[in-house]
């Protein structure tokens, strides 16, 4: 966590010097990407650990963290924009990446029995243990379902300002706030559905609401021709949004709770590249067809579709929201039993 948050603080501000295009591909898609990713995994695994009976809510209370953070990020990145630059927004943000190191060190590890013997595994058994997860033809399924949706999520923040500058004319502050809306909406209904998960026995029920609602939008968006309409799409953008949330809670209910960290591994690595094809397709989409509409459409298209193959294969039986005793690992390895429900 503290080597990823220094990364990718270094990367955001190395951005700011900058004359190039490939120059900013290494800074800031290389050098903070791979810090990102060395941030996201480990936090979210550490909640998982931390959290047994309410664990489903827990996360997704801390994934609601980054939908209230950007409440601030937004207006204040779109502020020093328009006063300053680009340069001096990665500036901004870079120096306040580095409140992540203080964070991360923050992160204590739980305590364990010291009469449990801690097993520490080998390159080779972590390699083999993920393999192993690739093989679950239940869970790749559900990871690609997943990676569909990601692509067509990203194309609001790639289209949503432009068009509403562009097409609708509306000032370009006035037109920040949509994603404000957007991420207010997302931090509520990430709480919401982490209740419901800890209520509800197939969660990935939710996670097809989710998707739905979030492709519906998108398909009615030539529809919205006014600033209204387009606060309302934001609004039903962030409950879909509430998907980052739900979607870490359930690669435990489709491969147990000791594959746990290699299945989120492999969710965070296949959904790092959807999401990066997605950004650029949209705007070639764009490029191409020289409308905002064809993009949404599209991409409304793919997350409804997703939304509805999650119904193939994916009913649980009912023994399976029982509570058990399962064998759990721990990040330090540490072998520990307790009761969950599955």
């Amino acid at each position: 966590l503290i080597v990823g948050s220094l990364l990718f603080a270094s990367g955001l501000l190395l951005t700011a010097l900058t004359t190039k295009v490939w120059q900013a591909i290494m800074t800031y898609g290389v050098v903070s990407g791979i810090g990102g990713s060395m941030i996201y995994t480990p936090s979210v695994s550490n909640v998982l650990f931390y959290f047994h009976k309410r664990r489903a809510l827990a996360v997704c209370i801390s994934q609601a963290g980054p939908w209230i953070g950007s409440l601030i990020l937004v207006p204040s990145s779109q502020s020093i924009l328009t006063k300053f630059g680009w340069r001096a927004v990665c500036l901004f943000q870079g120096g306040l990446c580095f409140f992540m190191v203080v964070m991360s060190a923050l992160y204590r590890p739980r305590p364990h029995d010291p009469n449990v013997a801690i097993i520490r595994p080998t390159a080779k058994q972590i390699v083999v243990e993920a393999l192993r997860t690739c093989r679950r033809l239940r869970y790749m399924l559900w990871v690609s379902l997943v990676g569909v949706h990601f692509f067509s999520f990203h194309v609001t923040f790639v289209h949503l300002l432009r068009h509403a500058e562009c097409k609708l004319d509306i000032e370009g502050g006035k037109a920040s706030l949509l994603l404000t809306y957007l991420n207010i909406s997302a931090a509520i209904s990430s709480v919401v559905y982490g209740v419901l998960c800890q209520r509800v026995a197939n969660r990935i029920v939710l996670l097809q609401s989710q998707f739905i609602i979030g492709g519906l939008a998108d398909l009615l968006f030539p529809l919205y021709t006014t600033y209204s309409h387009l606060v309302g799409f934001s609004i039903f953008m962030g409950i879909s949004g509430s998907f980052l949330a739900v979607m870490i809670v359930i690669p435990q209910d489709l491969v147990g709770p000791k594959d746990v960290v290699n299945a989120t591994g492999i969710l965070c690595f296949i959904t790092s590249i959807t999401s990066a094809v997605g950004s650029p397709a949209a705007g070639w989409i764009y490029d191409t067809t020289g409308s905002y509409n064809a993009s949404f459409c599209l991409a409304g298209g793919l997350s409804s579709a997703a939304g509805l193959l999650l119904f193939v294969d994916f009913r649980f039986h009912q023994e399976n929201s029982s509570r058990r005793t399962v064998t759990f690992e721990s990040p330090e390895n540490v072998v520990e039993i307790y009761e969950t429900s599955v």
